[in-house]
């Protein structure tokens, strides 16, 4: 094998290693940034749900208020 050539194999295996390093906190910050997006998501469904439903029950019960009177 000659001594001084430029391996390719390790040339390969630098780069693989460099991507890793650099890939796996990326993949982190944007698993976690998925799943702030997500939740926040929820919330905002969650306020308009309970939005429907008090109003529903506003109308049901004035409903039912008007028709004992």
């Amino acid at each position: 094998m000659a001594q001084g050539g430029l391996n390719i194999g390790v040339v390969i295996f630098q780069l693989l290693m460099i991507i890793s390093i650099i890939g796996i906190p990326l993949l982190i910050v944007a698993a976690l940034l998925v799943i702030s997006k997500r939740n926040k998501r929820l919330i905002r469904i969650e306020e308009k749900l309970d939005k429907l439903i008090e109003g529903k029950i506003k109308i049901h019960s004035s409903f039912f208020t008007k028709k004992e009177q």
